[in-house]
């Protein structure tokens, strides 16, 4: 879980592992200061894919192990056994936060290798 307090409170719950394919999910939710709760945003993030787009590869990627999200409307779900790039290289799929609509959307695809 993370959560950031910039204007609009948001908190992301990663559940690696979860949905109906087990390829892990991730929920977004806003804090409504006229209810008092957390309220989801938009449908939830799916290793499956979001709008038809697959983003992990099968279940033991770990989608949803690790999440964090920033105060520039930026949130990102992690598959640290992700093995696009090699075994278990890992993979960080990085998302927006639209002002309109409440629809999380893929930014484009990136590679970054880490070495040392």
């Amino acid at each position: 879980m993370s959560t950031n307090d910039k204007g609009v409170s948001y908190m992301i719950i990663g559940a690696p592992g979860g949905g109906d394919s087990s390829t892990g999910e991730a929920y977004l939710y806003e804090f409504s200061v006229l209810s008092g709760a957390w309220e989801e945003v938009g449908a939830p993030l799916i290793g499956e894919g979001v709008t038809g787009r697959r983003l992990a590869d099968d279940t033991s990627e770990g989608f949803g192990t690790a999440v964090g999200i920033s105060a520039g409307g930026r949130v990102v779900v992690g598959a640290p056994a992700n093995g696009s790039n090699g075994i278990n290289s890992g993979q960080a799929y990085i998302f927006h936060i639209p002002d309109i609509e409440g629809v999380l959307q893929s930014g484009p695809e990136t590679t970054f290798v880490l070495t040392g």
